[in-house]
């Protein structure tokens, strides 16, 4: 983590990201890869700085906010504006979505503030999943509003940018101007995120529909994605219910409160609940195992074996009294005188 002010933090991170944006490098190269996440994550350590400090709470107003940290709320924003400037085309969708996320995270909070134009308000009323809405939430399906809605947008963004062009000599203007100056940037931002995020739905539809590449069966160990972004601690978690009311991500209820002690002070793995034997009669009565047959019985066999054995012994004993009661010869008469 710097030592840096969170002032001095941030405003290196913009000049970063003024430095990427207008980079001479291909948008498809290693080089522009590494610098653009070495940007990334310049800007995840001055989020992780705001959050530690908490400098933002769902449940207070833009007037309770200290004029110096109103800039502050644009970190999504900018975050999700580089992630949207990586063309490398193994990871551009999966870097997309990121982006998404990072922009409607941007939005909801601006929302939550009510520095939003009332339309974009409504708009993000009208989703039905806040962090997941269809192209066709997003713009009028009517071709002809959808055209007025252009107008208006380009008007309104060129009237902020007029507005803008002394947000440079901040330091030399009147609290209330710089406040508001604050805001009305916050205001382009917002403008630029709704114009992006409709972009980015229609590249989404296109990559879906691309085939992805065979892949070859030669042996070679797994290629590292030149860029690639992973958002764990660096994201902020939305909060559960806006201002006015309305849930805006999913949630689970739990009626136990014994239920999530247990997970906290449990063990932290799920033990065995049955011994082994218990197991085995459990699966024997279900059908999973089947129980050995026993070998059948040999009984009658050795009976019939011990028969035979006997009835072999008494041929043998009639023959051998047989023999005794008529001995060789005996039965001839016919040399006799």
């Amino acid at each position: 983590m710097s030592e840096l002010p969170l002032s001095e933090q941030f405003q290196n991170a913009l000049k970063e990201v003024t430095n990427i944006t207008n980079s001479n490098l291909r948008k498809d190269s290693p080089e522009f890869s590494v610098k653009l996440k070495q940007v990334i994550h310049q800007l995840d350590n001055v989020k992780a700085s705001i959050l530690r400090l908490a400098l933002f709470s769902i449940n207070e107003t833009i007037e309770e906010i200290a004029t110096k940290h109103i800039k502050y709320l644009s970190i999504d924003y900018h975050i999700a504006l580089c992630l949207e400037l990586n063309m490398d085309r193994k990871s551009r969708a999966k870097t997309l979505m990121s982006s998404q996320k990072f922009y409607l995270q941007f939005l909801h909070s601006l929302d939550n503030y009510e520095i939003l134009d009332k339309s974009q308000s409504q708009l993000l009323e009208h989703f039905k999943d806040p962090y997941n809405p269809t192209l066709e939430e997003l713009r009028p399906n009517d071709p002809t509003q959808r055209r007025e809605y252009k107008i208006e947008n380009f008007k309104l963004e060129k009237t902020l940018n007029e507005r803008l062009k002394i947000i440079d000599q901040v330091d030399n203007l009147d609290d209330e101007v710089v406040r508001q100056l604050y805001i009305d940037q916050l205001k382009l931002f917002a403008l630029k995120s709704f114009q992006s995020y409709e972009g980015n739905m229609l590249e989404l539809e296109v990559l879906k529909n691309i085939p992805e590449p065979k892949i070859e069966e030669e042996d070679h160990q797994e290629e590292v994605l030149p860029f690639e972004y992973t958002d764990k601690l660096e994201t902020l978690e939305p909060p559960l219910v806006s201002k006015q009311g309305r849930v805006l991500r999913p949630f689970t209820i739990v009626s136990d409160r014994n239920q999530v002690r247990s997970k906290v002070c449990g063990t932290g793995q799920v033990l065995p609940s049955m011994t082994v034997e218990e197991l085995v009669e459990q699966e024997l009565q279900n059908g999973g195992m089947v129980k050995p047959q026993e070998p059948q019985n040999n009984d009658e066999e050795d009976r019939d074996t011990d028969n035979y054995h006997d009835q072999e012994t008494y041929k043998a004993r009639q023959w051998d009294e047989f023999k005794e009661a008529n001995p060789k010869g005996s039965g001839n008469t016919t040399n006799r005188g």
